[in-house]
């Protein structure tokens, strides 16, 4: 069933991101917070998204963004879900439904509180027509502070470091891993 309004439709895309909340200019009270997009609800989401629906996103060369517009239910949905699903693996990202020039959208904030990005839909006829995913740190600015994603996806990459180890330990273990040098033949002999 399709939203009944654009902020209903917002709501719905994002209800399910830690930390959302509705749009300051909604009034209503938002859906359970079990959303279609992170619960990977792939027939959920493309109920709320039209048949022609285009993806775009705009990163400048400064973060990630997909490099070209995204056409059709089934690919959106599937690429809303990915994001996410990408956006859940930072922890502690947030997200707030705002009015964003005069159309329902999505901050979504690190754990700092710097802004990551923003989606702008376009909606009607109570259905997802257009996304457009802001990333470019340049054009988020003026909102406010801006994550430094680059960070986040060096964290995240990052792999975790063993517990330190006492140096008898150590050196028992190295012992039995060293790789000993190929024994030549003798040339020449």
């Amino acid at each position: 069933m399709p939203a009944s309004s654009p902020h209903a439709a917002a709501a719905t895309w994002s209800s399910g991101v830690p930390g959302s909340r509705p749009p300051a200019s909604s009034g209503s009270s938002s859906r359970p917070a079990s959303s279609s997009a992170e619960e990977g609800d792939l027939d959920g989401l493309e109920e709320l998204l039209a048949h022609d629906v285009v993806f775009r996103a705009d990163g400048g060369g400064k973060a990630p963004a997909a490099a070209r517009a995204v056409h059709g239910r089934a690919r959106v949905a599937r690429l809303l879900i990915a994001g996410m699903r990408a956006l859940a693996r930072f922890g502690g990202v947030t997200s707030r439904r705002e009015e964003v020039n005069g159309r329902p959208g999505v901050l979504f904030f690190d754990r700092e509180g710097g802004l990551i990005g923003v989606a702008i839909l376009d909606v009607a006829d109570g259905q997802i027509h257009g996304v457009s995913a802001i990333t470019n740190p340049d054009k988020l600015r003026h909102l406010g502070p801006v994550a430094d994603v680059s960070a986040l996806l060096r964290e995240r990459r990052r792999p975790s470091r063993p517990a330190a180890r006492s140096k008898s330990t150590a050196r028992s273990s190295s012992r039995h891993s060293r790789v000993l040098p190929r024994s030549r033949p003798a040339i020449g002999r």
